[in-house]
């Protein structure tokens, strides 16, 4: 048996005839890792290795102390040769000792971590594995013994064992989800699906960010630890980052501030050019302009490493490792999370895998990352990292959806995409959250939106492949499918492209779809009664193309009524069956109904969209407040068709319209002033229940549309 130190205790190395067993720390006694004779060897050639470089090292150091010592110590000079070689090789042995032992250490916690992973896998394949000759189980202990093939259909018992064995698992489980493996789909490499009822307006789950960063036009605006805006100080010693208070400050000095504060963050001389545009309400890119805030990224993920390094290691047993709380995320739940993460690292243009060797060397180069204690990552780890954060980072947005900041989160990264998702993210400061938009059934899959579903189908899944390197076949990207939501990207086409908006804007002329849009809303003003007049049936009735304000009363007066109750006697609103059959109808009778001749005088399009809504906002800043309003209802008419009912982009724009149409009733003329304010109180119901769903009761935007109700209610 031989033992020898181990940093934080005694490595003891008991010999078999096959293998040997090691023992880390006495303070955990029972955690050990058995060893085989051909990593036996290794260890042992590892630890020669070691001793030979530490002896070269520190025999030179003796030999320049002893060189140094017959200079100016005169009885040096008169010791013996023998004395002073024994002196040198004092130096060595000591020195290659101490290094053989380093050396070893490394090579330990290098096995520990291969058999972290390699047990995390084995459970992977346990639950979630397909029936073969490795996944059968041999009960008895023997070759002969009969075999069973375990999976979370035929043996629930042991899955919940491996469940309770995985904080991760855990986690979830305890929020009513399960994350399951995805054989058959070769789009998805797993997927979370619901273990129990959520209804809309629900929390789902909350995810704490490994790592969050502001963006630079927001760093002086928010806390850098916990993104909240009010009572801001910065720190007295590096006099850069900002802080809301005491606690924020002590948590960010423990996680990296320690490590930054005073140090001059080393960036690229050169720009690093970003491939993508930054998604609005989607994942963000990691990139914005140059590799500040890709290697500040990687610092901050470098130190979350090492700082829960100790969590790293392999669960104690007893009554410490019974108290986790299954509630809280921890550490431990965020980095297994984020070790599981897609890279897809081969994937990636050869010029983007450049860039990101650069950007990890320069992050090598930062003192900072120099300042990180037992920090062993590499060049090719820090390159993986990036390639992990361009596919799953997240873009931090404030209540108004404007992006504030990116954040690592793992476990809202683990749910797949949509373009028709039921589950949306928000923020609450720096933690994530995620909330259901419609109702979701056990067994039902619970994905989220990695980009605007305002945009056409090719514009979608050219992002989504550059970024995500996967194709959506979601209900909405499905071609040729008879009904449902794919008719919607047949009838809203494509968006101009940047050229077409500069060409436009070069003009400086108006153009043929904006003088469409200028005199239907002028029609429609003039023609207010008989517009409001029209019921769905009547408008289905006719064969004639749509005019946009028969397109907008056709869309509000069938879907609006499915979305909110008038009053507490009235029933709940629609069910999401009920909701998504109304939905198919209407899409396909205007998909059936013939088009306009014009291009440019078509109400569907995702064009007429864009610039109806540029003249919205400009109508708002001329206080034009009636066109406004009805710039509003035919842009929310066509965002009930691309968003799902209750998304938080719906209960903006609802909100903003109320605010419109408020101020038409202040400001408009006396006599309209009773149509006008029943009119804003019906928009003000709508809204409200779309934002008690999309964003819940106590948000900002939920705040702001009780100051307005109120508002109302003292001017009626």
């Amino acid at each position: 048996m031989i033992k020898g130190s181990c940093g934080t205790g005694v490595a003891i190395f008991k010999f078999t005839p096959h293998s040997i067993c090691l023992y880390i720390n006495p303070k955990h006694q029972g955690t050990m890792r058995v060893v085989t004779k051909t990593e036996q060897e290794e260890a042992s050639a590892y630890a020669m290795k070691g001793f030979a470089v530490g002896g070269l090292k520190w025999g030179i150091v003796g030999l320049c102390v002893s060189g140094l010592l017959h200079v100016y110590v005169p009885w040096y000079r008169a010791t013996r040769i023998p004395n002073k070689f024994y002196i040198v090789m004092a130096f060595a042995l000591g020195g290659g000792a101490h290094s053989s032992d380093r050396y070893l250490v490394q090579y330990e916690r290098r096995g520990r971590k291969e058999q972290l992973e390699r047990t995390r896998r084995e459970r992977w394949e346990t639950l979630y594995a397909k029936p073969s000759q490795e996944n059968k189980i041999p009960i008895g202990g023997t070759e002969s013994a009969m075999s069973l093939y375990v999976s979370p259909r035929f043996s629930s018992h042991l899955a919940d064992l491996c469940i309770m064995s995985d904080p991760l698992l855990c986690y979830l489980d305890h929020h009513g989800l399960s994350l399951d493996h995805c054989p058959s789909d070769p789009t998805k490499f797993r997927a979370v699906h619901a273990r129990r009822h959520f209804s809309r307006g629900s929390t789902v789950i909350t995810s704490q960010p490994l790592a969050a960063i502001p963006l630079p036009q927001t760093k002086s605006d928010y806390c850098n630890r916990c993104f909240k805006p009010d009572r801001l100080q910065r720190c007295s010693k590096c006099k850069v980052d900002l802080f809301c208070g005491k606690e924020c400050f002590t948590e960010a000095w423990k996680e990296w501030h320690r490590y930054t504060c005073r140090i001059p963050t080393k960036t690229n001389s050169k720009p690093v050019p970003d491939d993508n545009d930054n998604d609005d309400l989607g994942l963000s890119n990691t990139i914005y302009g140059d590799g500040k805030l890709d290697e500040e990224m990687l610092v901050r993920v470098a130190l979350a490493l090492a700082v829960q390094r100790k969590v790293l290691a392999p669960p104690q047993k007893g009554p410490a490792a019974q108290q986790t709380d299954p509630s809280v995320e921890t550490p431990v739940v965020t980095l297994s999370a984020f070790s599981t993460l897609m890279s897809h690292a081969d994937l990636h243009p050869p010029s983007t895998i450049a860039r990101y060797k650069t950007l990890a060397r320069g992050a090598i180069l930062n003192p900072v990352f120099n300042a990180i204690p037992d920090c062993d990552l590499s060049m090719l780890d820090l390159t993986t990292y990036l390639c992990r954060f361009r596919c799953n980072n997240f873009a931090v947005h404030d209540a108004q959806l404007f992006a504030i900041g990116e954040g690592t989160y793992p476990v809202g990264s683990l749910f797949n995409h949509s373009c028709r998702p039921n589950a949306v993210v928000a923020y609450k400061g720096a933690t994530q959250v995620l909330r259901c938009i419609e109702d979701v059934e056990p067994g039902e899959e619970v994905v989220i939106g990695y980009v605007d579903p305002a945009n056409g189908r090719a514009a979608r899944r050219q992002k989504l492949r550059e970024k995500y390197f996967f194709t959506c076949v979601c209900e909405r990207c499905c071609e040729g499918e008879a009904g449902g939501v794919a008719f919607l990207d047949e009838m809203l086409g494509e968006a101009q492209t940047e050229l077409e908006r500069a060409q436009e804007m070069m003009n400086g002329t108006p153009s043929a779809t904006q003088k469409w849009i200028e005199a239907e809303i002028r029609r429609w003003k003039q023609e207010q009664n008989k517009y409001d007049a029209l019921t769905p049936q009547q408008i289905l009735a006719s064969s004639n193309p749509l005019t946009l304000p028969a397109f907008a009363s056709l869309v509000l007066n069938t879907l609006v009524p499915a979305i909110y109750q008038t009053s507490i006697t009235d029933s709940t609103p629609t069910p999401k069956t009920t909701y998504n059959d109304l939905l198919t109808a209407l899409l396909a009778h205007l998909h059936a109904r013939p088009a306009p001749k014009h291009v440019s005088r078509n109400p569907t399009m995702l064009r007429t969209l864009v610039t109806a809504t540029r003249l919205f906002y400009d109508r708002i800043a001329e206080d034009a407040w009636d066109e406004a309003g009805r710039l509003g209802m035919y842009v929310l008419a066509v965002y009930l068709l691309m968003y799902p009912r209750y998304h938080p982009m719906v209960g903006l724009h609802t909100l903003t319209l109320a605010k419109c149409l408020w101020n038409g009733v202040v400001k408009g003329p006396t006599e309209t002033d009773g149509a006008r304010a029943r009119e804003c109180e019906r928009w003000v119901g709508v809204a409200k229940w779309v934002v008690a769903v999309g964003f819940g009761e106590g948000s900002q935007v939920a705040r702001e549309l009780e100051e307005l109700a109120g508002v109302q209610r003292d001017g009626m």
